[in-house]
Formats: C-alpha cells, sequence, structure tokens
C-alpha cells in the first residue's frame, strides 16, 4: 500500500455506482499529493468540473425538449462540440505537461521524487 492516501483513494474509485464514483473522485483530487504529476491532475480536474456543470446545464434544458425535434439537434450538436472541445483541452493540458514528466526515466525515479518532496496539488 501507498503512503500517498489521494492516490490509493483514486484506486480505489473505480468500484461501486457513477455517483458514488464521482464523489470519490472529488475527494482523492482533494488529497492527491504528488512533485510529478500534480499540476497535470488538477488541471484535468478543473477541465473535468467545467465539464460537469456544462453537461448538466445542456442536460437539464434539454430534458424538456422534444425527441427529434430541430431544438433537440441543435442540442445534441452543441453538446457534441462542447465534448471534443473538451478533448482537446485535456490533450493539450498533457502536451503542456510532457517536458516538466520526461525528466523522469521511469515509474521509480517519478515514485522516488514524490518520497522525496511530497507536493500537494492547488486546492480551489
Amino acid at each position: 500500500m501507498t503512503a500517498n492516501k489521494g492516490i490509493q483513494f483514486m484506486l480505489d474509485v473505480w468500484s461501486g455506482d457513477l455517483l458514488t464514483n464521482m464523489a470519490k473522485m472529488t475527494a482523492a483530487g482533494m488529497l492527491w499529493e504528488d512533485a510529478v504529476f500534480g499540476d497535470l491532475i488538477q488541471e484535468w480536474l478543473d477541465i473535468f468540473r467545467k465539464a460537469n456543470k456544462e453537461n448538466r446545464r445542456v442536460t437539464k434544458v434539454m430534458s424538456i425538449m422534444h425527441l427529434g425535434s430541430q431544438e433537440w439537434d441543435d442540442a445534441c450538436n452543441e453538446l457534441e462540440t462542447y465534448c471534443k472541445d473538451i478533448y482537446k483541452e485535456v490533450l493539450e493540458s498533457g502536451f503542456k505537461y510532457l517536458e516538466g514528466v520526461r525528466g523522469y526515466s521511469d515509474w521509480e525515479s517519478a515514485v522516488a521524487a514524490n518520497v522525496r518532496r511530497p507536493v500537494g496539488i492547488r486546492r480551489q
């Protein structure tokens, strides 16, 4: 077992129902300490929080639309475009942090960096 509560919690996230997993993911993000990937993980969590908020807004509006109507089709297209934009943001942020991560030649060196100097992620 790892000494990092956030990592252990994240490993446990993938059991149970979706709502439970979402709550676990939020808690894991708050507990995550990582000198190598911390800022990237925080950026991804921020992107996913923003996406979740927009998804709830759009699907709430869609819930009162008639299936197959032009209004429905337009909303589906808007949601699809938004999902593609989120995917692009996730990829771009990953590439942004890639150079810093390349400094660690293997997984053991990344783990060793965390043992030497654990750093918490930004919390909002």
